[in-house]
């Protein structure tokens, strides 16, 4: 899969090639993990601060999942974003004052929270009228779909943020940001606890991930496992979210929602891994055995001893691997109503083309003061936190936290021109672009996670059985 060239360009250059083909909107809602502190704050801060997008235009609701949205530094978090909003509102650069934030609960780690926060999402997104002022300071919700909101404008109050929602069409999502991830200095599992209490029909068949207990290694579940099972629980949102042609005509160019895009943050450190089979070794909770996918695999060589950074590439590989099948699963699947195959699918980048979905996938460098390294040794933070932060001028794969907030910036509101059975997506962008017009370098994926037997061995039961059901629904609305 080739890699478009259009995310991650210079910061002064322009798009007039698909200028044409946006249509304005009102309001844009983001749903993003691991936004309330490191880069993907930054982003949020960056996205507040800037001049309307017409690619991501305000008002925004801006929904964060985090593990505890009670814990101080998300509740500072939150507070600080609801200020800045107020001050663009009151006449600051973004003018984004009606945005709404809120926070929900959702723990990676544990895929039945993912469910329970994702139906409780969909849940909420798909009633407009939904009372903000009263969940403005208290939950609007149990368990893991539990929440807590601010409204954005001190001065506008819950009547503004209500405006914001309203003017959102209900239950779709623009952008998803999958950013959170964790990387692990030692092998620990977590379980699933629905796969507990299946039945045997319904349990994992031959998933290389998971064992009969539902056990998946900790990195992998939540950079590979949670990321595509919240993708494929939200599909409604983001694949819903898209008016037919026809519906399109008859708003005259008004309120016509953006194309929705799936923004994964990766690492150049899925490029590190030495071979394939080290993958069973890190993440395979049964026997380890070589992927019968690689032929240079050597199953006699002794499997790789656990460490943080080479598990953490090893996990990061697993999930190109993922976004490399959730582009062939978002290619495959059922027209929407309204569409046809030649509205839908373009080779070109003409503006008479209309996508369904944008999948980008995001290398913003090195940044050694995100929260990846609280498992390190002493020595190992010490250097990460103050020491090579300050080489950041001087080697070009270390970035600012400021840096990597500016490319999930571009990574979410840039155009996109490749078009592949209606779906635009580029693979990958790494760097960054620093004063003096140096511009980001866009890059291939590692030519192994291209590998379609490599894609369905690691492609988790889960996730498969959801999409099974997805696209049962969508063939039944199709015939409705």
């Amino acid at each position: 899969m080739s890699a478009a060239a259009i995310v991650g360009a210079s910061s002064g250059s322009s798009s007039s090639s698909t200028a044409t083909a946006v249509r304005r909107t009102v309001g844009s809602r983001i749903v993003a993990t691991g936004c309330t502190g490191g880069i993907g704050l930054h982003f949020i801060r960056q996205l507040l601060l800037s001049p309307p997008n017409p690619h991501l235009p305000p008002p925004y609701h801006i929904l964060l999942l985090a593990r505890k949205p009670n814990a101080p530094h998300i509740v500072r978090a939150r507070q600080e974003l609801e200020a800045m909003s107020a001050s663009s509102g009151d006449g600051g650069k973004g003018g984004t004052g009606e945005t709404f934030v809120e926070v929900r609960e959702m723990d990676l780690a544990l895929l039945r929270s993912v469910r329970r926060g994702a139906k409780s999402l969909l849940s909420d997104l798909s009633h407009r009228k939904a009372d903000l002022s009263s969940s403005s300071s208290s939950g609007s919700g149990s368990g893991s779909g539990s929440s807590t909101s601010t409204t954005a404008s001190a001065s506008a109050g819950a009547g503004a943020s209500a405006r914001a929602f309203e003017r959102i069409a209900p239950g779709r999502i623009d952008v998803l940001l999958l950013n959170a991830a964790v990387a692990k200095a030692k092998r620990e599992f977590v379980v699933d606890e629905d796969a507990i209490t299946a039945t045997a029909g319904e349990r994992q068949k031959g998933d290389k991930l998971s064992d009969a207990e539902g056990r998946y290694e900790e990195s992998a579940c939540v950079n590979h496992v949670s990321q595509q099972l919240l993708v494929a629980l939200l599909a409604p949102a983001l694949l819903g979210s898209r008016s037919s042609s026809a519906d399109a005509q008859q708003t005259q160019g008004e309120s016509v929602s953006p194309v929705p895009r799936i923004v994964f943050t990766s690492s150049a450190l899925h490029r590190q891994i030495k071979d394939v089979k080290h993958l069973d070794a890190f993440f395979n909770p049964g026997p380890t055995t070589a992927s019968s996918s690689d032929p240079s695999s050597d199953s006699s060589a002794p499997p790789p001893a656990w460490s943080l950074m080479g598990s953490y590439g090893a996990s990061k590989f697993l999930q190109m691997l993922g976004v490399q099948r959730l582009l062939k699963e978002l290619q495959s699947l059922p027209l929407p109503r309204g569409f046809t195959s030649a509205q839908i699918d373009s080779s070109s980048s003409s503006s008479s083309s209309s996508p369904r979905i944008e999948v980008i996938a995001v290398q913003p460098g090195f940044i050694p003061s995100t929260g990846l390294s609280r498992e390190t040794s002493p020595l190992a933070r010490i250097a990460t936190l103050w020491i090579l932060p300050f080489l950041a001028p001087l080697v070009s794969f270390i970035a600012t936290p400021e840096e990597g907030g500016e490319m999930l910036l571009r990574a979410c509101t840039r155009p996109v021109d490749e078009i592949s059975a209606g779906v635009r997506k580029t693979l990958l962008v790494r760097g960054r672009a620093r004063e003096g017009g140096q511009r980001a370098e866009r890059q291939r994926p590692d030519v192994r996670s291209e590998d379609e037997g490599l894609m369905e061995e690691w492609w988790p039961d889960v996730v498969r059985r959801e999409w099974e059901r997805q696209v049962t629904m969508m063939k039944g609305q199709g015939e409705e």
